[in-house]
């Protein structure tokens, strides 16, 4: 899978693009700086181009970890909120 995330660094909003090219499940996680998780979600069964919208607009700015697992492979992305 590839994933992308914009915009980093993110005020408010953050666009997570995730591009399988099979049918498979996938979730996500973002963690705190501490390891401590503050979102998780199961997206399902994906195929192709998938978009989620993470709304950090609640959480105290600082440096989060966002999981991607896919097919039991994880892709971690660091995201900057200020």
């Amino acid at each position: 899978p590839t994933v992308s995330i914009r915009p980093t660094p993110a005020r408010e909003m953050v666009w997570v693009e995730i591009s399988i090219p099979h049918a498979q499940a996938a979730e996500l996680e973002l963690r705190d700086a501490l390891g401590s998780v503050v979102l998780a979600r199961q997206l399902g069964t994906i195929r192709g181009e998938h978009v989620e919208t993470l709304d950090l607009s609640r959480l105290n700015g600082g440096i989060y970890f966002l999981s991607v697992r896919v097919d039991g492979r994880e892709h971690i992305e660091r995201i900057t909120h200020f």
